[in-house]
């Protein structure tokens, strides 16, 4: 494993394994699929008994919801504690521990990708990021759907200080007083405090995340925003939706 793999996993399974985070988990594994991703299931996951891999399964609330609905899911975390948690709240779950940028299934085997809760951001370096897209395109069969969420860094950056609301003008100082450095302020990774512990996380925007999904060799489908969001520029995190080629 490389240096940079191992260093990823490493901040990754900290973070998920601190107790609040497992509790957090925890209490949202019932609440099943958010709003946007019933949108892109409903539209896009269409077949009946598909395949799908859950990427970033954490304590099972999108396995669950998918197996509920009828698909053949295989839930895959990088946290083992996730993975634990998650096997306890639903035995009957198939899940794993697994890497997303070193997936062990064969080419061609799922229908369907979900990476959901902005997971793929989690993945550092940036090398890496396009080391998962293209493992996902591999396992994917052709014509295979992947849709994912990610940091919108127009919101996060810019857009979240609004004008009656001090509180958010303060986040936004902070913000970038964490990334005011040359490399940070460059860098499409951000550092930002999160509720148990801090850490880098990707931040795009939907027309760099476009391109991106392009040079992988995807085809971009559709970008799906909260219902209470404006557009897909102002959503704190669009789902995206793409095809293999």
């Amino acid at each position: 494993m490389s240096d940079s793999r191992q260093t990823w996993r490493g901040n990754v399974d900290e973070y998920y394994s601190h107790d609040g985070a497992l509790d957090k988990y925890a209490a949202l594994a019932e609440e099943g699929l958010f709003d946007q991703e019933k949108t892109v299931v409903d539209r896009y996951f269409t077949g009946d008994g598909a395949s799908v891999l859950d990427l970033g399964c954490g304590a099972g609330r999108t396995t669950q919801a998918l197996v509920s609905r009828g698909f053949d899911v295989v839930g895959v975390d990088v946290s083992e504690p996730m993975i634990r948690k998650s096997s306890s709240l639903f035995p009957d779950l198939e899940v794993r521990v697994g890497d997303a940028t070193d997936l062990s299934f064969e080419t061609s085997t799922f229908d369907y990708v979900l990476f959901s809760f902005n997971g793929l951001d989690d993945i550092t370096p940036e090398t890496g990021r396009y080391a998962a897209l293209a493992e996902i395109r591999r396992v994917l069969k052709p014509g295979g759907t992947f849709a994912f969420s990610s940091r919108n860094s127009l919101y996060y950056t810019l857009l979240r200080a609004r004008p009656f609301s001090p509180g958010t003008w303060v986040e936004l100082a902070n913000f970038w007083a964490k990334n005011r450095s040359t490399k940070n302020a460059l860098s499409n990774y951000k550092s930002d405090d999160h509720e148990f512990g801090s850490g880098d996380a990707y931040y795009s925007t939907p027309l760099h995340q476009k391109r991106q999904l392009i040079n992988c060799d995807y085809e971009p489908v559709d970008v799906i925003k909260k219902e209470d969001s404006f557009s897909v520029y102002t959503d704190p995190w669009p789902y995206y939706v793409a095809k293999t080629l």
